[in-house]
């Protein structure tokens, strides 16, 4: 959970290159992607630890 404050920071940049560089859109989709799965873990984590 310690990402959280890093990921707020990379998100909102994002929609501001992609529109200035179109070229580099894939290279965000790909850290879009990255962020969804690791959230998706943490998730994922939380709910194993809480079952226990």
């Amino acid at each position: 959970m310690k990402n959280k404050p890093s990921q707020k920071t990379i998100l909102p940049e994002i929609p501001a290159a992609t529109a200035s560089q179109p070229a580099d859109t894939e290279k965000y989709n790909v850290l879009a992607v990255f962020i969804t799965k690791k959230k998706l873990l943490y998730s994922h984590f939380e709910i194993y630890h809480r079952s226990k």
